[in-house]
């Protein structure tokens, strides 16, 4: 499944699925970050951060949110702010993919930026993108 590699930037998704008990997924989610070597570095985005973040605020959860930085801190996931050189690679895929939403793509270009050779997600629309490796929960 997943081979020794040193960067992985894990998408939102992941996230939901070690947080929120979903029948397959969070099982199937286990397995794949199981699979990671220790060597691992994890990167993430705050926009990761702010997606994770909504439906907690909305029913006044704070313990998820506190399960979540403590998932973060416990993985020692990286977690990148979004700069001008970031904005720029987003421009680029947007403009070479036209299905890219600009959340999708400023997650994208934050790992192409840090230099992470793989990205953890479900979204099946993005194992379109070349510029990254694209690794489905759900394969």
């Amino acid at each position: 499944m997943i081979e020794n590699f040193s960067k992985v930037f894990v998408d939102t998704a992941p996230f939901v699925y070690l947080l929120e008990i979903n029948e397959f997924l969070t099982d199937k989610t286990k397995q794949v970050f199981n699979n990671f070597l220790s060597n691992t570095i994890f990167v993430t985005s705050v926009i990761t951060y702010a997606e994770y973040c909504v439906r907690p605020k909305k029913i006044n959860n704070q313990r998820a949110i506190n399960k979540f930085k403590y998932l973060l801190n416990d993985i020692g996931c990286d977690i990148k702010n979004i700069d001008i050189e970031i904005t720029d690679i987003t421009a680029d895929l947007r403009a070479k993919y036209q299905f890219l939403k600009t959340p999708d793509a400023l997650q994208l270009a934050t790992a192409i930026q840090y230099n992470c050779n793989k990205f953890l997600t479900n979204d099946n629309k993005l194992k379109q993108i070349s510029e990254i490796e694209i690794v489905l929960i759900s394969d």
